[in-house]
């Protein structure tokens, strides 16, 4: 149902960031708001949006290894 999916969605995210968090810059609050298309898009495409978006707003010291 929608519930799953949308649940499966935050915990892609979840995992999504943590992938990032050794390259955070400190002291910053961040919030990560999924729309309806995030449900098709896959971990792959959610993945490397919160990349793309963590960069585009300078919040990375460096590339994740």
């Amino acid at each position: 149902g929608k519930a799953v999916a949308l649940n499966r969605v935050k915990r892609w995210i979840r995992e999504s960031y943590r992938r990032y968090l050794p390259v955070l810059k400190n002291g910053k609050i961040i919030v990560i708001v999924a729309k309806q298309p995030a449900i098709t898009a896959g971990f792959a495409v959610l993945s490397e949006e919160v990349g793309y978006l963590l960069g585009k707003a300078t919040l990375l010291d460096e590339e994740p290894q």
